[in-house]
């Protein structure tokens, strides 16, 4: 059993040194955090939701400081961890499951691939899943994908994912279940190397045989130096990848987009009213920004989306929209107490209450060790002091 120096929740704070500050409208608790060990990236691994129950998973290796770069030991072994929540995000234990493969090399989803001995190779997929049963879950990431039946306490895999004709798959969780044998996947994929530059476009791909086989259906947008005006042909970075995706009570299938074309970083909405075969643009959510949304449905037309804000001040911060994503209010800061730019990925699912809880990785002057924690948000007021009135 491994021995964790510091795990963290709301709970027992105080009694590691750390305080948090809270609001009526805005909490934040720790999730996951041991001095030794970076952990980061909750948007590569996933977040799952049973009511106010919630399990998320994560990236964790040894703890080296790096500067400008991510200050994990790209040498030492990795893993990847998990933690649940069965009250709603305010308290979470954490979880080893060591049929999940580790990746080679944390944050490059291409190169994830199996190394660690006794770990399963992928195979083809039986089929069969039932992608409705109240206790399904789903964990896909890079090529492959796992499931399981008891609300990720076993999981079964890992699975092959066709290629799509295309080199490189840098999938992340994000499916839509339609009925028990069919279901709809957005990830990214390329056909360049990683030698030719960043570059990666999304793709809606489905299931109607329970994950036998999987058909591509659409891409999402289009190439994405399409998307930046003057770019050069061969730009790179270039790449609009790690959708978020809810669907509205119309219908409507809405993905947050990261993007980025050369210098420029931005997210935009995308949306489709005829079940993923056709997509339109809805416009920029956040400009400037390097982080992917977590994007939510808050009811009817309603969202929010909340990203991780790596200029300063450093911190996790958030939108709403009303009409669906046409329109966004100001920013608003939920914190701003992050050490270093190194920080975000979030996820998020919405309690029973209404309150969105946001989970990503985060370094403080009081926790430096990047850390998983989570920010529990009251949508319904107003959320946090607007981003202009602090900068």
């Amino acid at each position: 059993m491994r021995a964790y120096a510091c795990i963290l929740s709301v709970s027992v704070l105080l009694n590691c040194g750390f305080a948090l500050a809270q609001s009526p409208d805005v909490q934040h608790v720790i999730v996951y955090a041991n001095p030794a060990e970076f952990a980061g990236w909750p948007a590569n691994e996933g977040l799952w939701q049973w009511g106010d129950e919630i399990l998320v998973g994560f990236e964790v290796s040894a703890y080296s400081e790096h500067g400008d770069n991510h200050n994990v030991d790209r040498e030492a072994a990795k893993r990847i961890a998990f933690a649940r929540s069965l009250d709603g995000g305010l308290t979470w234990t954490p979880e080893e499951h060591l049929e999940i493969a580790p990746p080679e090399y944390l944050g490059d989803p291409s190169r994830y691939v199996q190394k660690r001995e006794g770990v399963a190779e992928p195979s083809p997929s039986p089929g069969g899943f039932n992608f409705v049963d109240p206790d399904f879950a789903m964990k896909v990431r890079g090529s492959t994908f796992y499931v399981s039946s008891d609300r990720g306490h076993h999981w079964q895999g890992p699975y092959e994912l066709p290629h799509f004709d295309m080199k490189i798959l840098t999938a992340r969780t994000n499916y839509l279940a339609v009925d028990a044998a069919t279901c709809r996947l957005f990830f990214s994929a390329s056909n360049t190397t990683v030698d030719q530059g960043e570059y990666g476009r999304t793709m809606m791909a489905e299931t109607a045989d329970g994950g036998k086989t999987f058909q591509r259906i659409a891409w999402l947008t289009p190439d994405p130096r399409q998307l930046q005006p003057g770019a050069e042909p061969d730009v790179t970075p270039a790449y609009t990848l790690m959708p978020s995706v809810v669907k509205l009570e119309d219908g409507t299938i809405l993905a947050a987009m990261r993007d980025r074309v050369g210098r420029h970083k931005w997210n935009h909405l995308v949306a489709s009213t005829d079940n993923g075969r056709t997509w339109e643009d809805r416009g920029v959510i956040v400009d400037n920004n390097n982080n992917p949304i977590a994007l939510v449905s808050l009811g009817g037309q309603r969202l929010a989306a909340a990203y991780g804000y790596r200029g300063l001040p450093y911190g996790i911060r958030g939108k709403i929209s009303e009409d669906g994503g046409r329109t966004w209010s100001p920013e608003y800061i939920l914190r701003d107490d992050g050490r270093e730019w190194d920080l975000g990925y979030p996820r998020a699912a919405v309690r029973s209450d209404g309150r969105i809880v946001i989970v990503y990785y985060y370094t403080t002057e009081q926790i430096p060790p990047n850390h998983i924690a989570a920010t529990i948000w009251n949508p319904r007021n107003t959320p946090a002091t607007p981003a202009k009135a602090q900068e």
